[in-house]
């Protein structure tokens, strides 16, 4: 039986959002990090809403983000829903939280075993600080 690593996950809050949520998974593979990111610094309008679906589809888990009192899915239809800033705001929230992370914690000083928490991380973010 090999290793299962945990799947850690941010929730994301705003402070100027009053009562935003969202939640990511934190540790995306490591592929889909790079093809994000390279598709984001593209000047093709099409690649970078391919970066922005894959990003929704595969990092976003969650969000209480509704329109006329209805759910928008957390997904890359739904991100596609949402204006561009309030978007842009979000993932870069994301980004900002996965670049500061903190390694994995020992469990106990003596050991060289991980604690994640139940496999979540949960920071609180601001977005005039993500836009940082």
């Amino acid at each position: 039986m090999g290793y299962e690593r945990p799947r850690r996950t941010a929730l994301l809050k705003f402070e100027d959002r009053d009562g935003l949520e969202v939640r990511c998974d934190f540790d995306i593979p490591l592929g889909a990090f790079f093809a994000f990111s390279r598709d984001m610094e593209s000047d093709n309008e099409r690649e970078t809403e391919t970066a922005l679906r894959r990003w929704a589809d595969e990092v976003l888990i969650e969000w209480n983000v509704e329109e006329a009192g209805a759910a928008i899915p957390a997904d890359g239809d739904g991100l596609m829903r949402i204006g561009l800033g309030f978007a842009i705001e979000i993932v870069q929230a994301w980004s900002e939280e996965v670049k500061t992370a903190a390694p994995l914690a020992p469990a106990n000083p003596g050991s060289l075993t991980p604690s994640v928490n139940g496999g979540e991380v949960s920071p609180v973010k601001s977005s005039e600080k993500a836009r940082a």
